[in-house]
Formats: structure tokens, C-alpha cells, sequence
């Protein structure tokens, strides 16, 4: 709510060029604290294993198949879904989205917008590059580090305070003793490797694919017991690993940083949608109505109530779903 209403104040006041001007700053702090984030990755695994050598590691869990030519319909991520869905994704977002498509209306000139199109979707390939490479090094990093067997804390804990709790803890103790012996597993394989130890390099890979599959087994049996204490639980904590790793490893200074860049991202988006939403429906109401034109218009008090309206009804919005969620 707090976010929702310092939004408004700077979307009201500062119009697009506040929203401009701030996801200018936005994309900064973000691209400061993604290299900030890789770095302490790579240095925290530099522990147990080099760059290459983690992803190594990611490599005998299929984690750098980075690349499938195969076409199968069953299969969301390979080129061919990516081309088609991304190609019809990008049309919409780039050429009808109004918080994209508002960007290039409102720049200085033609070439400005044409070079503020390319940039956003040059910018935007790298930069995903680089935010799924810190995810593959933080899967390497709890190859050597114990994870937990949910990544969610809350829903966890839940767990951890119900009736079920000593067979949620059992599973736990089990779960944490195998991903000891993967530990162990990982840093030998590593150990083989750079001694050209081929034979038993490959013994040992084996090895951990059959401890990761027992510490899979056990995490769905632990997500049974969740889904019968609570049936509307989210059961999938993937959003929840980086989030456990930034809270629990990371150094204390960094993790109000990396916090304040989710605020940023939520805030971005709520400015953008909230700037969209009121000129659209100024444009599409208030002119069609008026027979107004822009340039024509010397009072804007209704079109400052209309912002408000704007506002309102996005923050409504958000606020339902957060409602529908709790439930």
C-alpha cells in the first residue's frame, strides 16, 4: 500500500517524465546489483570450485542445455517455442503494450524512439543472459552448500507448527543427510577431473544423479505432507531459491540492496501501468466524448481527476488480487 501510494504521488506530479526518468534510475541500481550478485556468487562457490568447474556441476543435472533444435510439442523451452511464442510476445509487447509503445510517443523526436526501441530490445537478451547464468551458478552453489528441502520459509514453517511436524522433520534430517553425500560426491568428481581421472570421474557422476534423484524423492514426499496440511499452498518454490540464497548468504550491506531492487521492480511496473491506464483512458474516453483535442485543452482538472480514477482503479486492481491470493 505504502508503494502503491508513492507511485501515485510521482506519477501525478511528475507525469511520463517522472516515470522516464525513474526507470532510468531503476535500470542503474538493477544492472549495478546483477553484477554485485554475480561476483558474491562466484566468489562464495570460488570455495569449492572454479567458474568453469561449476558449471561442470550444472552440467550433469542438464542445467546447461541451454540450447534444443528438437521440436516437440510437449516441450515449452526449445528454439522453435521460443521463436514462434517469443515473436508474437515481443509484437504485442513492443507494438501495442502502451507502457512500451507511450516510451516511443513521448521522445524528442523520431530517431530518439527508434533508438529507444532498439536499445530495449537489445538490452533486454544480454541482461536475461545474465540474470539466468547467476541462477545456474546459485543451483552449483547448493550442490556444495545444504539447501533446504522447501524454499518457501512461510509455508515451511507452517509445516514445521503442524501435527504433521515430526514426519515433515524426519524427511527433513533425510533429506539434508543425502545432500551431505552430494556434497561430498560433487567436490570428489571435481577431485577427478583435475587429476584426469576420467574412470572414476564418471563412476562418480552416476553417483550423484542417484543422490539427487533420492533428494527429490524425498522433497515430494514432503510436499505431500504440505499440500495435506494446507491444499491451497503454492507448491512451487523455484521464485523462493534466489530470495533464500540473498537472505542467508549474502553479506548482510548487500541484502537491503537486493530488497530495495524488488521495490524498484514492483514500482516500476505499478508507475508504468498506473501512466499507461490514465492516458488511455483519457485519450479513448475524455477526447472521444469531448471532441477535444490536446492542444485545445487549458484546464486539466479534469484530466487530473481522471488520473486519480486511473489510479484508483489500478490500485484496486492489485490490492483484489493480493486479497484472492490470501485465500
Amino acid at each position: 500500500m505504502i508503494i502503491g501510494l508513492l507511485v501515485i504521488i510521482y506519477t501525478f506530479y511528475g507525469g511520463t517524465l517522472a516515470v522516464s526518468h525513474y526507470q532510468v534510475l531503476q535500470m542503474t541500481i538493477i544492472f549495478s546489483s546483477i553484477i554485485i550478485a554475480g561476483v558474491i556468487v562466484l566468489s562464495l562457490i570460488g570455495t569449492d570450485a572454479s567458474l568453469y568447474e561449476s558449471l561442470k556441476i550444472a552440467g550433469i543435472h542438464n542445467r546447461m542445455n541451454i540450447i534444443d533444435f528438437k521440436f516437440d510439442w510437449n516441450n515449452r523451452y526449445n528454439v522453435w517455442s521460443g521463436i514462434i511464442g517469443g515473436f508474437f510476445l515481443q509484437l504485442s509487447y513492443f507494438g501495442t503494450d502502451q507502457s512500451q509503445v507511450g516510451r516511443y510517443l513521448t521522445g524528442k523526436d523520431s530517431s530518439a524512439s527508434k533508438l529507444g526501441l532498439i536499445v530495449n530490445g537489445m538490452v533486454k537478451i544480454p541482461m536475461q543472459f545474465v540474470i539466468l547464468f547467476i541462477g545456474i551458478l546459485v543451483f552449483s552453489f547448493y550442490q556444495f552448500q545444504p539447501p533446504p528441502i522447501f524454499f518457501n520459509e512461510n509455508i515451511e514453517k507452517i509445516a514445521k507448527e503442524s501435527p504433521m511436524a515430526d514426519n515433515y522433520n524426519s524427511l527433513e534430517h533425510k533429506f539434508n543427510d543425502i545432500n551431505q553425500s552430494n556434497s561430498h560426491l560433487s567436490k570428489d568428481y571435481l577431485k577427478y577431473l583435475r587429476s584426469n581421472d576420467l574412470r572414476n570421474a564418471e563412476i562418480t557422476k552416476v553417483k550423484i544423479l542417484q543422490t539427487s534423484a533420492e533428494a527429490n524423492e524425498v522433497k515430494q514426499e514432503a510436499v505431500k505432507i504440505i499440500k495435506t496440511i494446507n491444499p491451497g499452498a503454492d507448491i512451487n518454490d523455484t521464485n523462493f531459491v534466489f530470495l533464500h540464497f540473498v537472505m542467508h548468504h549474502f553479506p548482510k550491506g548487500f541484502i537491503g540492496l537486493i530488497i530495495a531492487i524488488i521495490f524498484l521492480a514492483s514500482m516500476g511496473s505499478l508507475a508504468a501501468g498506473i501512466n499507461s491506464l490514465t492516458s488511455t483512458s483519457v485519450v479513448d474516453f475524455y477526447f472521444r466524448s469531448s471532441k477535444k483535442s490536446i492542444a485545445t485543452v487549458r484546464n486539466f482538472t479534469i484530466l487530473k481527476l481522471q488520473h486519480y480514477f486511473g489510479e484508483f482503479l489500478h490500485t484496486l486492481c492489485v490490492l483484489c488480487r493480493q486479497y484472492r491470493k490470501s485465500d
